[in-house]
């Protein structure tokens, strides 16, 4: 890419999970910061998604709730295509919030700076409650063959289990591993798979027995 010094530059990222953007550099965040040359759509671009900035908070989301946490928000693709230049953004919302909302924000913003919205695609965020029976039986087989204090998290992530109803995610990581989630060299290791193996099959006679 061609800087406004006539120099020429590779821009380079770091990839991370679209749920943990924090995790990653934002290749195509750095290239808006970083060019130079007058341009209006790059530069609203860099107002929008500031380098670094993860919430979406200069869009006018950056909301967060005693149970999500804080929401992400992540400009994920850049391109030239036909003429246009495209673009993708990756939303992850708090459940206090609806598709609506956070679609009508993002278009406004979007629209301020001369760009047009072509898709929209989402969900509604997905919650069950940690009190119900089936998440208190997962917790209980999970303090049985871990020998520690289970909890529920909020994940931005877990496609699979979205449009299960009352369906939760049970395995197939613990917090203090890194596994490289959707990265190169994603990995589990026996070990973990061994004891996920063992609280599946606990889970599941516990569970088909009541």
């Amino acid at each position: 890419m061609k800087f406004a010094d006539d120099s020429e530059k590779v821009i380079r990222g770091k990839s991370s999970h679209g749920s943990r953007p924090e995790n990653g550099d934002n290749a195509v965040t750095k290239f808006a910061a970083e060019y130079k040359n007058k341009n209006a759509l790059l530069g609203g671009l860099a107002e929008l998604f500031p380098h670094g900035e993860c919430n979406g908070k200069s869009c006018g989301l950056g909301f967060s709730d005693d149970v999500s946490g804080e929401m992400t928000c992540a400009l994920t693709i850049l391109k030239t295509e036909g003429g246009r230049l495209h673009g993708g953004i990756d939303i992850r919302f708090p459940i206090d919030k609806t598709l609506a909302e956070i679609s009508g924000i993002i278009t406004s913003a979007l629209e301020s700076k001369g760009f047009k919205v072509d898709e929209l695609d989402g969900m509604e965020p997905h919650y069950v409650d940690e009190n119900s029976k089936f998440v208190q039986t997962l917790l209980r087989v999970y303090e049985k063959i871990k020998g520690e204090k289970g909890k529920c998290i909020a994940e931005g992530g877990i496609t699979y289990v979205h449009n299960t109803k009352g369906g939760v995610a049970f395995g197939a990581e613990f917090p203090e591993e890194n596994n490289n989630m959707h990265g190169a060299d994603e990995h589990i290791s026996m070990e973990t798979f061994k004891i996920n193996l063992n609280m599946y099959a606990n889970a599941i006679a516990e569970l088909c027995g009541e």
